[in-house]
């Protein structure tokens, strides 16, 4: 709820030189090396910033094998820096954020950051279907006397575990 507010915010906070507001609806799948592979399924907001660069907030749920089930809230750079044609478009993306974790025998949070390349085929100046392949790190977000370590199962190391996910995405820019 926290995470749907805070996207709230910061879209009606929209500078009057903003060039573009998107809204969309994804769905994918993530793999870490410590665990099973994870369904996810999110919304996200996007604000232009400068020219191609765009901020965007997302919200996703990932739900895996084994009862385990993740809520990611994340914050990132969106580049799609020139059109191969008139409809195809390459995308590079930067983010972080902070994932829930909540399984059987083991409730904490998770820090992680991400780099990711992506290709988008706009319908039109308002409509797009947007394919993202992601590489991230992800570890224990406050790492202190009070946070529980969390088993191999949810992170593969004490050094943290790497990640790789792909989404599939609608989208509709104003």
């Amino acid at each position: 709820m926290v995470g749907t507010a805070a996207l709230a915010a910061v879209l009606m906070a929209a500078p009057a030189g903003a060039w573009a507001l998107g809204f969309g609806a994804e769905v994918g799948r993530v793999q870490a090396k410590a665990g099973p592979t994870g369904d996810t399924k999110g919304v996200f907001g996007r604000l232009g910033l400068i020219g191609p660069l765009d901020l965007q907030l997302d919200y996703a749920k990932s739900e895996y094998e084994g009862d385990r089930s993740d809520s990611r809230y994340g914050i990132g750079l969106r580049l799609e820096p020139f059109h191969i044609s008139e409809h195809w478009i390459p995308a590079l993306w930067a983010g972080t954020g902070v994932i829930d974790v909540n399984t059987p025998t083991y409730q904490g949070r998770l820090a992680f950051t991400e780099l990711g390349l992506g290709i988008v085929y706009a319908f039109n100046e308002h409509v797009r279907l947007e394919l993202d392949l992601r590489q991230g790190n992800q570890d224990v977000f406050v790492k202190g006397k009070n946070e529980p370590t969390p088993p191999t199962s949810v992170v593969a190391s004490k050094d943290g575990d790497q990640y790789r996910s792909g989404s599939l995405a609608l989208s509709i820019d104003f």
